[in-house]
């Protein structure tokens, strides 16, 4: 197991292993951890592009996030899950196209360059929608809400 390290326990009392044992612990695992933090997503951006103390961005981030945690959870989801094929694709198709033969290090290195660009590209859509979320918010904070009153003391 990738998540866990349950496999010893399952090989010592010979529990059986299904097939898609080891990718099911990962999605499930990013899904509940990404479930947890998804209400602090904004965080960063906000002490960085306001300049509000970590502390305050966190407890903003939380008042910003409500009604929007699904759509988001939903982006990193998808984020983690592009990421991960976008990440090991080149490799797949290094060994589909290579059919067995070994790679030499400039090979290795230019696949590994690939694996790079395509991961990070496929971050974009959740950055889009981080920064669409936050802009969003921050047009819709009135000078009653508290918000605004958050965002004025820093």
């Amino acid at each position: 197991m990738i998540v866990t390290g349950t496999t010893e326990l399952q090989l010592q009392f010979k529990i059986p292993f299904f097939i898609y044992e080891s990718p099911v612990v990962w999605i499930l695992s990013m899904a509940l951890i990404s479930a947890v933090i998804v209400r602090w997503i904004l965080a960063v951006p906000i002490a960085t592009l306001i300049g509000l103390p970590f502390r305050k961005a966190l407890r903003l981030s939380d008042q910003l996030t409500d009604g929007v945690s699904i759509p988001l959870w939903i982006c990193v989801m998808e984020s983690e899950i592009v990421g991960y094929i976008a990440a090991i694709l080149p490799f797949w198709l290094a060994a589909i196209v290579l059919s067995g033969a070994s790679l030499t290090k400039p090979e290795y290195y230019i696949i590994e360059v690939f694996s790079f660009i395509s991961f990070a590209l496929s971050q974009a859509p959740l950055m889009i929608s981080i920064g669409l979320i936050l802009e969003e918010k921050r047009i819709a904070i009135s000078p009653n809400t508290s918000l605004a009153a958050e965002l004025s003391k820093a």
